[in-house]
C-alpha cells in the first residue's frame, strides 16, 4: 500500500502543476498580438521585448525555473531539468507547501525516483517507474510549451478555481546543472 502512495503523491502533484501551468495558457498574459493574421516573428518588438532576445524554450536541453503560489505563502518550487527529450531526463523539484518542504527527483539515466520526506530522500517504489516517468516527462513537456508561446520574464496569473496568484519566474535556459543534483 505504501508504493502506491508515492505514485498518487507524484500524480497528486503532477496534476496540480498542469493545473497551473493550463491556467497560465488561457488566463495568464496577454500573448503578443497576431496583425493580418501573422503572429510575431523573430525580430520583431512586442510589449518593448525584442523577439530576438528571447531564449529558445523549446531546444532546450536543460532547464532552470521557479514557480510560487500566491505569494510564496502557499508553495514556492524551484525546477531543474537536464538532458530533456532524452531517455537520460533528469528533474528535481524542491520547496515549500504550506511550509512543508518537499521535493522529488526523476533520473531517467539511472530509471529511479525519489520523493523527500521528513528531511529525508526516499525512493519511490520501481514498480511505481513507468507513472512517475510518464506523468513528470508530460508535466515538464506542458510548461515548456507554454513558456515557449512568447513567455518574456515572469509570467503571473491568478488561479480560476482556487483564486491564489501564480507566477513562474528566474527562467533559465540551458543552465550548466551537475549530475550530482539529480541523486539525493
Amino acid at each position: 500500500m505504501q508504493k502506491w502512495m508515492y505514485v498518487v503523491i507524484g500524480i497528486v502533484a503532477a496534476v496540480a502543476v498542469v493545473g497551473v501551468v493550463l491556467g497560465v495558457r488561457y488566463l495568464g498574459p496577454e500573448r503578443p498580438p497576431v496583425e493580418n493574421g501573422v503572429p510575431p516573428q523573430n525580430g520583431d518588438v512586442v510589449n518593448g521585448v525584442d523577439d530576438n532576445d528571447v531564449p529558445d524554450v523549446a531546444a532546450a536541453t536543460s532547464l532552470r525555473f521557479s514557480m510560487e503560489f500566491t505569494n510564496g505563502e502557499i508553495g514556492d518550487f524551484t525546477w531543474l531539468a537536464k538532458n530533456i527529450g532524452t531517455d537520460e531526463f533528469k528533474l528535481r523539484i524542491e520547496g515549500l507547501l504550506y511550509g512543508f518542504e518537499i521535493g522529488y527527483i526523476v533520473n531517467g539515466e539511472l530509471q529511479r525516483a525519489w520523493e523527500l520526506r521528513d528531511d529525508e530522500w526516499i525512493d519511490m517504489p520501481s514498480e511505481a517507474w513507468d507513472e512517475v516517468w510518464d506523468g513528470f516527462v508530460t508535466e515538464l513537456d506542458v510548461v515548456i510549451s507554454e513558456l515557449d508561446e512568447g513567455t518574456h520574464g515572469d509570467w503571473t496569473y491568478t488561479d480560476p478555481d482556487e483564486g491564489y496568484l501564480v507566477r513562474i519566474y528566474d527562467i533559465e535556459v540551458d543552465p550548466d546543472l551537475d549530475d550530482a543534483l539529480f541523486e539525493p
